[in-house]
């Protein structure tokens, strides 16, 4: 059960960071308005930072219940 929940969270994550992805290099290509490329720049290094401290954090707690 743990496992299903974490191969969710990833999945979840992952789809959202593509869609970022996707809408910053659109409105990169589109527009120049400098205000919503930073904030979706923002948000994508957010989301992946996020992504990695939940797999670290994740593989801690493993790590502690294996030894």
């Amino acid at each position: 059960m743990i496992f299903k929940s974490l191969y969710i969270q990833v999945i979840l994550r992952v789809i959202l960071i593509l869609l970022n992805a996707l809408v910053f290099s659109w409105v990169l290509v589109s527009t120049r308005n400098w205000y919503s490329i930073a904030s979706l720049g923002a948000l994508l290094i957010l989301q992946s930072w996020l992504l990695v401290r939940y797999l670290s954090r994740t593989n801690r707690i493993m790590g502690d219940f294996i030894q």
